[in-house]
């Protein structure tokens, strides 16, 4: 399994910002397990596996969104999906095994999410998905191991996985054994924790293949009263024990305590538990081959009855909500407003009045922020821009309209820029460098690159005792600290110790949270300087200067600049009911947020004015 995952690293990396709900429908519903284990063994995260119908009539929550599905056609794997996409779940992302499928489709309509596809001939599946689950939960470990900076290597093969893991059984062995447990009998499958996905695949095996009845219970869950089977059906179960996680004496005493008539197949792990839970996926396939023997079935050919594929064929059934609807409850939710508890109305008024503003303004003037907003993370170290950012951005100017670009970079924006933006027009553009501290024409090729800051300054020293702080990394110039960490969620801990440090340094500055770093501005500069710069260079006022920008809740590094009726976030909005909306329709955020707001501006006689309304549902980019 050589597969390149560098891309599927990246979403697993965002997944460990939060806890996971991990979809996936039959066959996938085995790897959605097997992800949320690894998310709770390899990032001691919250996450669970749910089924799609779960996501779609189960309340919104704070958990991600992973779904699952080897073709990207299962039709209750997709409705989940756009259902998730339209509340605006965060992080959302998929992994496919094909190059192309309608989760693809979905994922270009709603392009904040992820969509991580593999392809080869070795993953093609039977009725099973023997194939897709190994191939599945190779790579989601890998890609656990890898954003974890594990640098355990994986077993070469299969085999030798086994060998490692599993002591004493072979293959054969297992499916043998299991072949003479599961001889007319119900098997009473008990595990340990690393073994749950493994419990779970075998369950949905012995179900969809009708291989035989299967009742599963953790060690001790089966000691508190779903013993009582066997006491009534002694004669007729076999006992399957799958023991890792370091319990084998709880096991031994388990299994002594029960009938010594009850045939039991005993399988011990050691090692890693998460090379237990990948090893225990493969002796489950084993296991679930000698059920089959028994039962006179094959596994990947039990045949599907009419009636089957009539109840397939049923599909799904999102709830009918209008794109009205939709979009007020995606607006209200980036302002953090709690649906449930809130004065809905008087937000609907709010909201209204917000869009009412905008559609009615007369706009002479757009400043913009740049990451985040012009450029997302997943194009971070790429130069330019993408295509429709930047054909928007060439006919707003051919228009006339006057354009600033707020970022926290220095020259490489300069140079992005230029390579989308096209020569004859850069004269028009004012660009305002390390978040408005050195303003110039982007036509100015000398792009601003500030000395260092002394390494010795009492502010980065003060900054570097901080416990967390002295582990990330840091980065001065003489306008501004940019502080980079690891995880986002670490951004918190960040600011409480920055704040700390610069008051115990007896320092007053501006901290301000961008979408890659947290940001300690000591040149006194804003992004407003840069609605002021362009005023004086278009002779506009600045209350006809439309602003957008990603960050506009009160820490943000967008804050002051949309801080205004005419400030439109593309990702979070700002608190206060007037300012800081983000009115893109639901499921639309980040940088496609940006090409529906700027779609939407269209040249009267003077001025220009956006094209917004309620309904919108953004799908023409």
């Amino acid at each position: 399994m050589k597969a390149d995952i560098s891309e599927l690293c990246r979403v697993v990396d965002g997944w460990r910002e939060s806890p996971m709900m991990m979809v996936g429908s039959g066959g996938s519903y085995s790897v959605a397990s097997f992800a949320a284990q690894m998310h709770e063994l390899m990032e001691g995260e919250t996450a669970k596996a749910v089924t799609p119908l779960e996501i779609i009539s189960g309340p919104t929550t704070n958990a991600g969104i992973a779904c699952f599905s080897a073709s990207g056609r299962n039709r209750d794997i997709g409705v989940a999906f756009k259902a998730a996409a339209q509340r605006e779940f965060l992080p959302l992302s998929a992994l496919v095994l094909k190059d192309e499928s309608p989760l693809h489709a979905l994922g270009r309509r709603f392009q904040y999410a992820d969509i991580v596809d593999f392809q080869s001939e070795s993953f093609k599946d039977g009725f099973l998905a023997v194939a897709s689950l190994v191939a599945s939960s190779v790579l989601i470990l890998r890609a656990y191991q890898a954003s974890g900076f594990d640098s355990e290597e994986l077993p070469s093969s299969l085999e030798e996985l086994m060998h490692q893991i599993i002591c004493g059984w072979s293959a054969e062995d297992i499916a043998s054994q299991a072949k003479d447990l599961c001889l007319n009998r119900t098997v009473s499958l008990l595990f340990t924790n690393s073994l749950r996905a493994t419990s779970v695949d075998l369950e949905s095996r012995f179900v969809e293949a009708g291989l035989g009845n299967l009742h599963a219970a953790d060690l001790r869950n089966f000691g508190h009263g779903r013993h009582f089977w066997m006491h009534k059906h002694k004669a007729s179960t076999g006992i399957v024990c799958l023991v890792g996680d370091g319990m084998e004496q709880l096991a031994t005493k388990t299994l002594e305590a029960l009938p010594r008539e009850i045939p039991r197949l005993r399988i011990d792990f050691r090692g890693p538990r998460h090379l237990q839970a990948i090893a225990g996926i493969v002796a489950g396939l084993h296991l679930s081959l000698g059920a089959g023997e028994a039962s006179k079935i094959d596994p990947a050919k039990p045949g599907v009855p009419e009636f089957g594929r009539r109840l397939y064929r049923i599909g799904p059934m999102l709830p009918a909500e209008s794109q009205k609807e939709l979009n007020l409850n995606a607006a209200l939710a980036r302002k953090g407003v709690n649906l449930s508890g809130a004065d809905k109305e008087t937000w609907f008024e709010h909201y209204s009045s917000a869009i009412n503003f905008v559609r009615d303004a007369s706009i002479q003037g757009l400043v913009m922020d740049y990451d985040g907003t012009l450029s997302d993370d997943r194009d971070r170290f790429k130069v330019g821009l993408r295509p429709k950012v930047a054909e928007e951005l060439n006919r707003l100017l051919e228009g006339g309209l006057p354009i600033g670009i707020a970022t926290g970079r220095g020259p490489s924006a300069g140079v992005s820029l230029r390579s989308s933006i096209k020569r004859e027009l850069w004269g028009r553009v004012l660009v305002g460098y390390y978040n408005g501290a050195v303003i110039s024409s982007l036509s100015d090729d000398r792009d601003p690159l500030l000395d260092e800051l002394d390494a010795v300054d009492p502010m980065l020293e003060e900054l570097r005792k901080g416990t967390f702080l002295s582990s990330c990394e840091i980065r001065a110039n003489t306008k501004q600290i940019s502080i980079k960490f690891r995880r986002r969620r670490d951004v918190s801990r960040a600011v409480s110790e920055i704040r700390e440090a610069l008051r115990l340094g007896g320092l007053d500055k501006q901290v301000v949270i961008s979408s890659h770093s947290v940001d300690v501005l000591i040149g006194g500069q804003s992004k407003l300087k840069l609605v002021e710069e362009l005023c004086n260079y278009a002779k506009i006022d600045s209350g006809a200067v439309l602003r957008i920008g990603d960050r506009a809740d009160p820490v943000g590094n967008d804050f002051q600049l949309l801080d205004h009726p005419l400030g439109l976030s593309v990702d979070r909005a700002s608190e206060d009911p007037k300012t800081g909306w983000a009115l893109a329709p639901a499921g639309i955020r980040g940088v496609q947020a940006t090409v529906f707001y700027l779609e939407r501006l269209a040249k009267l006689e003077e001025a220009w004015a956006m094209a917004i309304k309620p309904s919108d549902r953004g799908l023409t980019n």
